[in-house]
Formats: C-alpha cells, sequence, structure tokens
C-alpha cells in the first residue's frame, strides 16, 4: 500500500473509532493502525503553550513556535488525506468522489493556515510580535506581514482591514478544534469508504493522556482576545474531567472572550534598510470605526480588569 511510517504514526486519534483493519480494504494489503496521536504537532502546541504562560518568553521563540505550529497543522491535513487514500486503489472512480468530498469538508478547517504557511514559504511573508498592554495585563499576538504599496502591514487576506492581528489565546484555540475537525472528517471517510460504522471508542494510551493534558493547557489560557475579536465566533475546548475522560469543542460557540478598547499597542517590525512605512495594528480610526459599527453594545469590551478570569502574567 501507500501508507509509509511516518503517516501511520500520526494517525489522528479520531480514526481510531473505526478500530483496526485487518486484512485486505479494496484490495490493498493490511493495515494496522496504530494507536498514537500526533506527536509532532502535538510537542510543538504544548512548546507554544509552556511559552505562552512563560511570563520571560521571548517573542523570537514564540513566534518560531508559532510558525512550527501553522506547519504542523497543514502537514496534518496532508498525513490525514494520504492516509484516506490508503483505503482505496490508486484513482479508483469508486472513491474518487468520497476523496474530493473529504477536500471540499477539510478545506474548511484549513484553508486558512494553509494560505499563511504558502505566503511565508513562498511570498516571503513574515509573522511580526504585536501585544495590547492594559493595567499591568498583556495579551500577546502577532499577525502575518505583507508590504502593500511600500508599506509593511497586517496581510488584508487575513487581517480584516489589513489593521487587525491574533491573539494566540484563540488562534491556538482555533486551529486546535481545526485539527480536531480535519480528524473527524477523516473518520467519517474511512467510515465511507469501508462501509462500516464506528462501534469501538477510543481505547486509553499513553498519547491520549498527554493530548487530553495539552487540551487542558490551552483551556487555561485567559481567554482575553484583541478588540475585533470579541465580535467573532469564539472557540470552545473544555476538558471533561470524569470517569471517563473526554474532551468537547465547540465551534461556533455561545461563550465568548474579553478584551480592552484602551492600552499601550505595541508591534515589533524588523526593518529591511528599505521599508521605511510601517502599520500598526488597531491604530487606524477606520479599525476602530468598524469594530464601533460592528459592536455598537460595546459586548465584551472591559474598562477595568475582569474579576472572575484568572489572568497570567
Amino acid at each position: 500500500g501507500r501508507a509509509h511510517d511516518r503517516v501511520v504514526s500520526e494517525l489522528p486519534e479520531a480514526v481510531h473509532s473505526v478500530g483496526e483493519v485487518n486484512g485486505d480494504v479494496r484490495g490493498l494489503p493490511a493495515l494496522r493502525v496504530l494507536p498514537a496521536p500526533a506527536q509532532r504537532g502535538f510537542g510543538i502546541a504544548s512548546s507554544l503553550v509552556s511559552q505562552l504562560t512563560d511570563s520571560h518568553q521571548s517573542h523570537a521563540e514564540l513566534l518560531a513556535a508559532q510558525d512550527s505550529f501553522l506547519d504542523a497543522v497543514v502537514e496534518y491535513n496532508e498525513d490525514c488525506l494520504n492516509i484516506l487514500e490508503c483505503f482505496g486503489p490508486p484513482n479508483a472512480k469508486a472513491n474518487h468522489s468520497i476523496v474530493k468530498r473529504y477536500k471540499s469538508r477539510s478545506k474548511l478547517y484549513c484553508h486558512q493556515s494553509a494560505g499563511i504557511v504558502n505566503h511565508i514559504k513562498h511570498g516571503q511573508g513574515r509573522l511580526r510580535y504585536f501585544q495590547i498592554r492594559h493595567q499591568g495585563l498583556s495579551v500577546p499576538g502577532y499577525f502575518v506581514e505583507r508590504i502593500r504599496q511600500g508599506t509593511a502591514c497586517p496581510d488584508d487576506r487575513w487581517h480584516i482591514g489589513g489593521d487587525t492581528a491574533f491573539s494566540f489565546s484563540r488562534d491556538i484555540r482555533y486551529r486546535s478544534i481545526c485539527a480536531l475537525g480535519v480528524s473527524k472528517e477523516l473518520a467519517t471517510s474511512i467510515c465511507e469508504v469501508t462501509g462500516q460504522q464506528p462501534t469501538v471508542g477510543i481505547a486509553p494510551s499513553k498519547g491520549s493522556d498527554s493530548f487530553l493534558q495539552l487540551l487542558q493547557s490551552i483551556t487555561a489560557l485567559p481567554p482575553i482576545v484583541f478588540p475585533d475579536e470579541v465580535i467573532i465566533d469564539w472557540p470552545l475546548i473544555s476538558v471533561l474531567l470524569s470517569a471517563d475522560e473526554a474532551c468537547c469543542c465547540e465551534f461556533p460557540s455561545p461563550a465568548h472572550p474579553h478584551s480592552f478598547d484602551r492600552g499601550v499597542f505595541e508591534a515589533q517590525f524588523v526593518g529591511d534598510g528599505v521599508t521605511k512605512q510601517f502599520q500598526v495594528p488597531y491604530l487606524a480610526d477606520k479599525c476602530w470605526d468598524r469594530i464601533a459599527r460592528l459592536n455598537p453594545t460595546r459586548k465584551g469590551l472591559l474598562v477595568g480588569l475582569p474579576t472572575n478570569i484568572v489572568l497570567r502574567p
């Protein structure tokens, strides 16, 4: 078959609900599913979370971890497609529609990450650090930089109006849910290919423990974001600590985060000796006019520090 060690070893846990495939599938040799999550992606995400909770983190190292995390999300989607193709002979007409549907459904989860990674690799794009400081609290994030008419600014393909940014608090939740969504689509597609329905639950494993610990670390990040992010859908991740530990992901969810409409806005640019104009997110009047228009009741915008949220320096 076309399975290789890396793909099989990084098989998402969602696929385990299908059970092991013992015997031929559509004429292919037996493929034994290994009960292990995508360890590389989990390791990168764990490193990113650790740096976010470290008050002395290096901005350069934080951006490098975010860059690697984006790469891992995109590679994960590609590996899932390779796994799906292992369940049928090459160019099989019977499976073409299933693969096509999988690509269409998984694109909903990965198109933004894939576009950013492609821009960084082929368009000389860069990730730049950005933060809002307010009453001793720092809300860190980043933006994807591009040069527009001689000005270094946030890329308007991903940042509304070219003057916003991504907070780490929302971004890591959103991209983690996207990776889980890809796993769900892979499990659904494999069921369609094999004609089987998932009847076996996920067996506990060492990978499951580290996965739940990662999700717990992500949910512990304070839900404080940038001003425009309080009015967009919030990715909710909950870890249920019971006899049968499980995670619950909801996107969009009825929950909403908090932010501030004032503070010190700081962006890091790296000069190239040529570019002389820089646009810092959230400093343009049109940005605040848009936020006021979309959020006339100022939902989620706080004047002081919230009392019901545990903050970390």
